[in-house]
């Protein structure tokens, strides 16, 4: 499921308010799982929160696109790149 169209979609008033906060709730877990799990594979605290949150947008921007183009390529162009986004860094 695309959560970028129930953040967009929801209503501004209050009562948007569950759903912005759902939604803000699954895109936090996502980033913190992922985050952890850069973190076991050798990525700084900083260097794995950031490239979690840049791995979620990027999967979720493509799902837009691939909406928008009706077409598949956009998400296959952002799962050909996820691997040099997740490269083990080492520490400078």
């Amino acid at each position: 499921m695309c959560f970028v169209a129930a953040a967009i979609e929801a209503p501004q008033e209050e009562e948007g308010e569950p759903v912005k906060a759902a939604v803000s709730h699954v895109f936090s877990h996502w980033q913190s799982l992922m985050t952890n799990h850069l973190i076991a594979h050798g990525h700084s605290a900083s260097s794995a929160q950031t490239s979690a949150l840049s791995i979620i947008a990027s999967i979720e921007g493509a799902v837009v696109l691939c909406r928008a183009h009706q077409s598949i390529y956009p998400l296959d162009a952002i799962l050909e790149c996820l691997p040099k986004m997740v490269e083990c860094r080492s520490a400078s």
